[in-house]
Parts: C-alpha cells; structure tokens; sequence
C-alpha cells in the first residue's frame, strides 16, 4: 500500500469519526435546546471538520497535514478547558492524536510533534493541579448516553487506525513473501541450470579428454613405428660405407653420404616431436590430478570443497 494513501486514510477516519461526534452534540442540543451558544459552537466545528475533510480529500499535502495536526492540538487543548480537564475523553482524544501522528509523519518531524503533545500534556497536568479555576465543563448537565457515545466512536476511531495499519502490515507481509518464494524459485532454478551446466561440461571434458588421450597415443605410437624403419635404413647405410665400392664410386658415394644426412635429420626431428609430446602427456597428467584434488561442493548457498577419491 502507498504511504500518501495510509495517511490519506487515517486522517479521514478521523476528521469522519470527528464530524460525527460534533453532529451527535449538535442534535442533542437542538432536540434540548437549552443553550443556543453550544448550537452555534456546534455548527462553526462541524463546519470547520467538514472543510478539513475537503481538505484532506482534495487537496492533501505536508502542509495539511501540519495544519491538521496543530488543529488537533487546539481542539484537544480546548475541550481539556471546556469539559472539564483530563478526563476519560481528553485522555482517548491524546492517544489518537499521538497515533495519528505517528502515522502521518516520520523523521524529525514526528518527534517534534510527539515531544509537543507531550510538553503539552505535562501543562495541562500542571493546570489541573494548580490551576483548576480555569477550567471548567459547559457540559455538566449533558445526558450520560451523549458522553458514552462520544468514547464509544473515540474507540471505534483508535479501532480504525489500527486496522488500516494492520492491513498494511499483511499486505507489506504477503508481498514479501512472494518475494522470497519467487527469490527461491528463481535460485532454485539456478541451482539447477548450473547442475546440468556441470554435467555437461564434464561430459564434454570427458568427452574431449580422451579425443586428447587417444591421439596422443596415436601419435606416441606412429613416431615409434616411425622410428624403427627408419633405425633399419640408417644402419644398411652405414654398411654401404664399409663397402669398397663405396669409395671407389665417388657418385654412389654422394648419394648415400645424402641419403644418411636425410635420415639422421628425420631421425633428429622424429626425437624432437616425441620429447614435446612427453611434455604435453606430463603437463595433462599433472592438470588432472590437480583438478581431481579438490573438486567444488555446492550446499545450500555456500560453496565447499571437497578431496577427490
């Protein structure tokens, strides 16, 4: 729920709980008309509750808000003097309006007005001590019914409040839920994408390992092949040049002298591609066994790990 829209209604609750309140002395006087100054009391209040509802309704901001509250002030202070000091109706009028405004502000201001209510409280307390001739109740010889009825809607106000904060509670609470259950799902979720991605790329690797594997020894095992026809030549080679006609035959002798040049290159070039795969099936070997020591854990949201078996 909006924030402007949770002040919006408690102060309507109110200021309605207010007008009703006025209307019910308003009738009770009219009906005895006994004091026409407290007809015409009625009147001017309940007309000035109205243009704050109006307020309210159309024209809600910081500043009505402020001018509600100071005008809840004056109304709770008035009827501290004219109804006879702190009595039950003064004491539920000050706990709605410190909920009110607790409601309605925040921050530094709610504490100002909170610590206002409270000086104020502590005067009137003062005066209903030491100052009691200022006080009085034009009230006195009201019906009992009115003054119940008046407490009884005081209550149903308070009532008011706290369900409109109660259901912005439960719905500030659903919310979040869903936002947790859709924050699981969606890890949930992950945690599974990330499970197939690893068993593919084990798959893979495993896959691409023992392409690896097999064309090493493919490799390994041809330039071995390689090697041994190769050892053959280079020796009947060697024989020819313990023949006579080797010397003898300056042409013959050019020619195997060229064709040993040629296989020992062969043969030399045949050593160096076998000491670099050597290399590169030691250097896999040793990335295995260090990828097989530790292998990653996932348990809950914490990533361990663990020794390989």
């Amino acid at each position: 729920m909006n924030t402007d829209l949770l002040e919006r209604q408690i102060l309507l609750h109110s200021v309605r709980n207010s007008i009703i309140i006025v209307l019910i002395y308003l009738i009770y006087d009219l009906l005895t008309g006994d004091n026409n100054d407290l007809i015409t009391i009625d009147v001017f209040v309940s007309l000035v509750f109205a243009a704050c509802y109006w307020l309210v309704t159309v024209h809600f901001s910081v500043f009505v808000k402020r001018f509600l509250a100071f005008f809840y002030l004056t109304a709770v202070t008035s009827g501290f003097f004219l109804q006879g000091g702190m009595g039950a109706l003064t004491a539920i009028d000050f706990c709605a309006v410190m909920l009110v405004f607790s409601a309605i502000f925040n921050g530094t201001e709610r504490s100002i007005f909170l610590r206002a209510i409270l000086i104020l409280i502590l005067l009137l307390g003062y005066v209903e001590v030491f100052q009691t001739d200022l006080i009085d109740n034009i009230r006195v010889n009201d019906n009992p019914i009115v003054s119940v009825a008046e407490i009884v809607l005081r209550l149903l106000s308070l009532l008011q409040i706290f369900l409109a904060y109660k259901k912005r509670y439960d719905l500030e609470q659903s919310r979040l839920f869903l936002a947790n259950e859709r924050l699981e799902n969606a890890h949930n979720q992950i945690a599974e994408y990330n499970k197939n991605l690893e068993e593919l790329v084990d798959s893979r690797t495993q896959t691409i390992q023992g392409l690896n594997n097999k064309l090493i020894e493919y490799t390994y095992f041809n330039s071995h092949k390689t090697r041994a026809p190769l050892a053959r030549i280079q020796g009947l080679l060697h024989i020819m040049k313990l023949k006579p006609a080797y010397i003898e035959d300056k042409e013959m002798r050019k020619v195997v002298d060229l064709a040993y040049m040629n296989s020992m290159e062969l043969d030399n070039i045949i050593r160096q591609f076998s000491a670099l795969l050597e290399l590169e099936i030691s250097k896999s070997q040793e990335k295995s066994e260090g990828k097989q020591r530790k292998l990653p854990v996932y348990e809950g949201d914490t990533m361990m790990y663990r020794k390989s078996i």
